[in-house]
């Protein structure tokens, strides 16, 4: 059926290199004894851009990102992404709706592999060109983390009554509503708001001895960090706030500066973890 259609193809290619320094005050998302660090992060991607025809484009992309803490070695990743994402302008003209989905995969591998997983997106989207400044765009979205390893196996249980539950505390899934905002200020300057919603799982480490709901659906010593910590996964919803300033510095050089703010509050209504991270990234076009 599919090979009936003939489609024009226009392409066209690209490579970036991003490096990136941020601060997170809350790499654990605990709701006390927060552990703070400070991150480096380099990431390379290339991705090509294919124009179908009748409005219709195909996108996709492959990327390696590592990324290393200054004091928490232990959360030091390497991640291997890729996705595709197909849309279609509606109607004629730079300011007509375009609507979309995109897909996409990342294989995540951590110093210490009890973190390790693969995460799975898919989104719908739509987005308007509302004027030669003003760029508006609103996204639903599905995601799910798988871990890798047998958690159960390679870890020994918690204590009574928590060994009836779940050991993979990582496995987390959500359902995401986004939107943004995006407005040029002048030809080198712009800036973006978004704010995401996600109603889920939470995963959060604490120490043995603090606050442990009795709800949690898993549970399992979390030996990144270090013994005495657990942890664990419950339902829950989260509350995003960015914003990004981006400066061309020229046609090869963009700076970034961004900020955001996380707000996780449990099903329970007896749990609470706040997480804010700034970064300032250099972008390399090739």
């Amino acid at each position: 059926m599919l090979s009936s259609i003939s489609f024009r193809v226009i392409g066209d290619s690209f490579i970036d290199l991003e490096l990136t320094l941020s601060s997170n005050d809350n790499i654990s998302n605990a709701s006390d004894n927060e552990i703070s660090d400070n991150l480096y992060q380099l990431e390379l991607t290339y991705g090509q851009y294919h124009y179908l025809d009748d409005g219709l484009f195909f996108n996709w992309f492959a990327s390696l990102d590592y990324t290393q803490y200054s004091s928490w070695s232990t959360f030091d990743h390497v991640v291997l992404n890729t996705g595709i994402e197909l849309e279609k302008k509606i109607g004629m003209g730079a300011y007509v709706p375009v609507v979309g989905v995109d897909v996409s995969f990342s294989n995540k591998n951590y110093n210490v592999d009890i973190r390790d997983g693969i995460d799975t997106a898919i989104r719908v989207f739509w987005k308007k060109r509302l004027n030669e400044r003003w760029d508006t765009s609103v996204a639903l979205g599905f995601s799910q983390y798988h871990t890798k390893h047998n958690i159960e196996g390679d870890i020994q249980a918690p204590t009574t009554p928590m060994n009836t539950l779940s050991f993979d505390a990582f496995a987390v899934s959500q359902k995401h509503l986004s939107a943004n905002t995006q407005v040029s200020l002048n030809e080198k300057n712009s800036i973006s708001m978004g704010v995401e919603y996600s109603d889920g799982d939470i995963t959060s480490t604490v120490m043995s001895s603090s606050w442990m709901p009795e709800l949690v659906t898993a549970r399992v010593p979390d030996t990144a960090i270090g013994e005495g910590y657990y942890a664990y996964r419950l339902d829950g919803k989260m509350l995003s706030l960015n914003l990004e300033w981006d400066y061309i510095l020229s046609d090869e050089y963009t700076f970034r500066a961004s900020y955001q703010s996380s707000n996780i509050n449990s099903d329970l209504g007896s749990y609470e973890y706040k997480r804010k991270k700034i970064s300032l990234t250099i972008i390399k076009y090739f």
